[in-house]
């Protein structure tokens, strides 16, 4: 180097590195032309969109479930409601919540009467 003259490192350019971070659909190609730099994106063919088959929920009763494990625990069978909840496989709040339906209901139920 001569004594006046100053280099220092080129910064890095998006076209040096693959890893850059770059997501786009299609294919890209870089084009140098003097000192700027420009990207041509050439897009792929669409991607044909997928038909949404909409298929109607089953309508679930609430109270059913929650009567049917007030007659398990009225049965004998179990003696708790954590006992229940590992017959059922399913956690012991779990168990209490779909239960504390019943009571709901019945409160409302003197309510409205």
């Amino acid at each position: 180097m001569s004594k006046g003259s100053y280099s220092c490192p080129k910064a890095p350019r998006i076209g040096h590195y693959a890893n850059h971070n770059l997501v786009e659909l299609g294919a890209y190609e870089l084009i140098k032309l003097r000192q700027s730099s420009s990207l041509v994106f050439h897009p792929w063919n669409p991607i044909p969109e997928r038909k949404q088959t909409v298929k109607p929920k089953k309508k679930r009763d609430r109270m059913r479930l929650a009567r049917y494990y007030q007659t398990l625990l009225d049965s004998g069978k179990f003696e708790s409601r954590a006992a229940l909840a590992r017959y059922l496989g399913v956690s012991r709040a779990r168990v209490t919540q779909v239960l504390n339906r019943l009571k709901d209901q019945d409160a409302t139920d003197t309510k409205s009467a």
